[in-house]
């Protein structure tokens, strides 16, 4: 018997970082993560049973890509899966947004100049087939989809990280700030596409704004502590506007009780504006 091997394209691998959203409950539960999993996104949702509901990564880019102008989709928003490795077999099987991974490329990647080549044969017409000598052997998604290399991927995500270093002028240190960590999970967990990014009038403006109030909330929230834990008061005056003041004098009172707070001074005219 002899099965149809489908091969993803090679563009595959220039899609992403890694498999978007990918899952590592198998690891936790003390088994490998399979190829079947790292096809999935945890919403992070209980199901039932001790598992999450996921959904299929390929449905919600195919999604993603159906929306019309007038803000509606031509596709149906995916189902939620369940979190079994069944279910995730199931799906796969009959996913055409998967599939179509894998028929885009047509025979460009197949081996031609050899008739056999990691267990797969090649027929006349450039089809391959996989040869099934051993039937005791336990089949895996791979023998159908072959080409999802880890490896590959984690080469690619080294190189685009260089490449951003490169251009952004970054010290070697960067990569082994917390920030940076919490801007790629973030990336690669979140369910929304990163396109389109936030261009630098609304990055310096709105965003940092949103950002700002934030960081005054917490550190106001952080000074009270203090005030609790120490019992200590201290007051300061400033002949400024309040707007400028407020942050200024807010540093002060921290910066008392051992805490450390930067902002931004910036010229202003005779009006303080």
């Amino acid at each position: 018997m002899q099965k149809k091997v489908v091969r993803p394209p090679a563009s595959y691998f220039q899609s992403s970082f890694s498999p978007a959203g990918s899952t590592n409950l198998a690891a936790d539960m003390g088994h490998p993560a399979s190829h079947e999993r790292s096809q999935f996104v945890d919403l992070k949702i209980d199901c039932g049973s001790s598992r999450t509901w996921h959904f299929c990564k390929h449905c919600h880019r195919a999604y993603n890509a159906s929306k019309l102008p007038n803000g509606t989709y031509s596709l149906p928003e995916p189902k939620r899966i369940k979190g079994r490795i069944e279910n995730f077999k199931s799906h796969l099987k009959r996913c055409e947004h998967f599939i179509a991974h894998g028929s885009s490329t047509g025979s460009s990647d197949a081996a031609t100049a050899n008739p056999t080549v990691g267990g797969l044969l090649c027929s006349g017409d450039g089809a391959s087939t996989l040869s099934q000598q051993n039937p005791r052997k336990q089949t895996r998604i791979d023998d159908y989809y072959v080409g999802f290399f880890e490896e590959n991927e984690r080469q690619l995500f080294e190189r685009v990280i260089l490449e951003f270093q490169a251009d952004n002028n970054l010290p070697d240190t960067f990569i082994e700030r917390k920030s940076t960590y919490r801007l790629l999970h973030l990336a690669h967990t979140m369910m929304i596409d990163v396109s389109p990014l936030p261009n630098r009038k609304k990055l310096g403006g709105p965003v940092l704004d949103r950002y700002a109030l934030a960081c005054e909330d917490d550190e106001s929230t952080a000074l009270l502590e203090c005030q609790k834990t120490t019992e200590g008061r201290v007051n300061f005056l400033s002949d400024v506007w309040q707007n400028i003041a407020r942050a200024h004098l807010l540093g002060c009172l921290l910066w008392l009780y051992g805490k450390q707070l930067t902002y931004g001074l910036f010229q202003t005219g005779s009006r303080h504006d």
